[in-house]
């Protein structure tokens, strides 16, 4: 049986309770999960379920994420910052600031 909005908002309150720090159980966050899921199949906005359900917007997304199997959160080109192989002059020395040197993809 799958909960509504109001249903899992009072779960997740009363696995809140006498936390500092609240660590969704993995069963209720697996319901999260396929309530978002499915809001969003609905075109209902992440930050929208997370309101309804009051959760924070990026845990949410994490968790959707994951559910997902993305391995990472970064949406940048690694390869675009991965470091690279600066060309040494041709004395066998590395350039001095200002001169003219070749960079190694």
């Amino acid at each position: 049986m799958t909960r509504d909005s109001t249903e899992l908002r009072e779960a997740i309150t009363q696995s809140r309770v006498g936390q500092t720090r609240w660590r969704c159980p993995v069963k209720l966050r697996d319901e999260i999960v396929g309530f978002a899921q499915e809001r969003r199949r609905e075109g209902v906005s992440v930050m929208k379920v997370a309101k309804e359900l009051g959760v924070s917007e990026s845990g949410l997304n994490r968790w959707l994420q994951k559910s997902r199997g993305a391995t990472s959160t970064c949406s940048r080109d690694r390869e675009a910052f991965a470091p690279r192989a600066v060309g040494l002059d041709h004395s066998g020395r590395l350039p001095s600031r200002g001169s003219e040197f070749s960079v190694r993809s």
